[in-house]
């Protein structure tokens, strides 16, 4: 490799995970809390992709894309804000031990029932 990197191996549930940087300066713990931060942003991905629609378009025209992308966003924006005016947090589907956050698809059926 090119550059050096630092490994660390973190036990997480029933496994290890072997998080990688080239920041040698990082601590473990900076380490684990970076690897978090970036685990939810790609979840918040996965959701607009998934929950959303944003995977389904079929625009191929760039501005198309742009706008579709905009738009799904706006969409995941306008759940989120309804989500945190609810009284009653909706149930999650798949139930995560130590988990008391509501799932984005959660708050979706929600609003489906609601229509």
């Amino acid at each position: 490799m090119k550059y050096k990197v630092r490994v660390v191996r973190i036990f997480r549930n029933t496994s290890y995970v072997a998080l990688m940087t080239t920041d040698l300066s990082l601590s473990v713990e900076q380490m684990v809390k970076y690897y978090e931060a970036r685990w939810k942003i790609e979840a918040g991905f996965k959701e607009i992709k998934q929950e959303i629609g944003s995977a389904r378009s079929k625009t191929r025209d760039a501005q198309a894309v742009l706008n579709h992308h905009n738009f799904c966003m706006m969409g995941a924006m306008l759940t989120w804000i309804y989500a945190d005016r609810l009284q009653n947090t909706p149930d999650r589907r798949f139930k995560i031990q130590g988990c008391a956050s509501f799932a984005f698809s959660g708050v979706r059926r929600t609003l489906q029932r609601r229509r």
